[in-house]
């Protein structure tokens, strides 16, 4: 009878224990996806920006030549 009581409490422990490593896994898995989202976000971001720097000059530049 002992044992089976002793069995229980540490199946629970058991239990609880691989549930929290389950659950840190899954945040550090989506915290590792948001950072890559916001930096690929950032760095489009700055993509978008040059080329549009770059058009503009390109468009200013081919428009004083005709002129």
């Amino acid at each position: 009878m002992e044992l089976l009581q002793v069995l229980d409490c540490c199946s629970a422990i058991g239990v609880y224990g691989i549930t929290f490593v389950i659950m840190i896994g899954g945040f550090m898995l989506w915290h590792s996806l948001l950072v890559a989202a916001l930096v690929g976000a950032g760095i489009m971001t700055v993509m978008l920006i040059v080329v549009s720097v770059v058009a503009a000059s390109y468009k200013a530049g081919s428009q004083s030549s005709l002129s």
